[in-house]
């Protein structure tokens, strides 16, 4: 099953329409859907489609020899050998894709700068539109996009996959008839937007029953994190440690240094890192300038990785006891909990991805040193749009506490206007406080008009 991903075709199809001799560089963490959306976009082209192997050369040799179909006589003794092949093949307009290409360049250190030397000398005068994908994204930065890689500057097009956002989560359970929001809310805040976890989900099934699947310490999902880690870093524990500390609550450079117990100051490196990874975010206040202000917060990004950090990781002795239905338990009770997070920051990138309130001007979640907070401020032309989010009910205890954070925020002579979202229905759309009219809308309305907008 083929989900979205539209905005990554339609860079494709334009790398694919040129003329010329074209390099694209797709990386993305492992189980992100480079491979799916490679195959589906090669489908109706003339294409040498390899996935690399992990091993030495003669390994990756052999595997793409039977990957081409050749006679068993025909020999790739060296990866110059095996360039000389591909341009042999391709008289004609030919997309090749050398799918987990970081493992030729584990297996033969200079192989990336021998592909510069052909693409400088020979691809580049072909016809050939050549991918690079990768799921490595430390050894794909370095040897094909940081300044001073071998292949800097060539490539014409760079994809960055990340994870589905619920908007596109959403399209699995719809392709199966499941049209719940609530239901689907409650899986996508266990499995997270990472594609390949999509195949470990059963629709049909209660999310009770898909818990008692996945929750064995024989399973992928209970692991992928430090696989993926191990996979990126050298020092996996500590990487580990911060990702724990930021799940639990240690949002800033000093607090999470703090909790892990390293300087502040050697911090930023393993911060980049989780965030190339798609595991965490920096977030910035409201009003605030990126980089220019002490109040910046790392949240976790992946609602599979909170999920993990809170249920399996804190309660491993239960999987590897074979406790598992002891832990349904724990993790339904708290179920409301863990999803009144993730449904706030999801509700925050509908209203942006849907443009909500139009012509908006800047937009974002506002937060002091004071510890005040206003969930989403949006601003318009002459109106700014103050914002809470709650899972449950709207009550009018709610719309007074909003009204009172209204001085927060430095208006600049805009008329105010507050608004709510609810994952309940709600019987009425507008209801008036004071001098105040407030806007609700319920977690189905914005879908309902995410519909309208896609």
């Amino acid at each position: 099953m083929f989900i979205d991903r539209q905005k990554e075709l339609i860079t494709l199809q334009e790398f694919w329409d040129s003329d010329s001799a074209e390099l694209c560089i797709v990386y993305g963490r492992r189980g992100i859907g480079k491979t799916t959306l490679l195959y589906e976009f090669s489908r109706d082209k003339k294409t040498v489609f390899l996935v690399i192997p992990e091993g030495e050369w003669k390994t990756i040799s052999q595997s793409i020899v039977k990957q081409l179909g050749e006679k068993e006589f025909v020999k790739f003794d060296s990866f110059e050998h095996f360039l000389e092949y591909v341009l042999s093949k391709s008289s004609q307009k030919t997309l090749v894709v050398l799918d987990e290409f970081q493992r030729i360049s584990a297996a033969l250190p200079g192989a990336t700068s021998i592909l510069q030397y052909f693409w400088d000398l020979k691809f580049s005068k072909s016809k050939i539109k050549l991918v690079l994908s990768g799921s490595s994204i430390g050894m794909m930065k370095k040897e094909t996009i940081f300044y001073g890689a071998p292949l800097y500057g060539r490539s014409s097009k760079i994809i960055h996959l990340k994870p589905f956002d619920y908007l596109n989560f959403r399209e699995f359970f719809q392709k199966h008839g499941i049209t719940d929001e609530h239901k689907i809310l409650m899986f996508y805040s266990i499995f997270g937007g990472t594609p390949s976890h999509l195949k470990f989900i059963h629709p049909q099934h209660s999310l009770e029953e898909n818990l008692k699947k996945i929750l064995t310490p024989e399973h992928y999902l209970v692991h992928e994190p430090i696989y993926i880690l191990a996979q990126e870093t050298r020092a996996v524990n500590r990487y580990l440690a911060i990702l724990l500390a930021i799940a639990n609550g240690k949002q800033t450079p000093n607090d999470i240094a703090n909790s892990v117990g390293i300087k502040t100051t050697t911090l930023p490196p393993y911060l980049k890192t989780l965030e190339e990874l798609d595991f965490i975010q920096q977030k910035m206040p409201y009003g605030a300038l990126r980089n220019k202000t002490k109040l910046s917060r790392y949240v976790i990004s992946d609602p599979y990785i909170i999920f993990w950090s809170k249920y399996i990781y804190q309660y491993m002795h239960l999987i590897e006891s074979n406790r598992c239905a002891d832990l349904v338990k724990i993790i339904l009770n708290d179920l409301s909990n863990h999803i009144g997070p993730i449904f706030e920051e999801t509700t925050r990138s509908i209203i942006f991805t849907i443009d909500l309130f139009k012509n908006v001007s800047n937009f974002g979640h506002y937060w002091d040193r004071r510890g005040n907070e206003i969930d989403v401020v949006v601003e318009t032309k002459d109106t700014l749009w103050l914002g809470e989010i709650k899972y449950g009910q709207i009550s009018k205890e709610d719309v007074a506490k909003l009204i009172g954070k209204i001085n927060l925020i430095d208006a600049q002579k805009k008329k105010i206007a507050l608004f709510f979202v609810t994952g309940r229905k709600m019987e009425k759309d507008y209801v008036y406080f004071g001098n105040y009219s407030v806007k609700i809308f319920s977690f189905d309305d914005l879908i309902q008009l995410a519909k309208t907008v896609s």
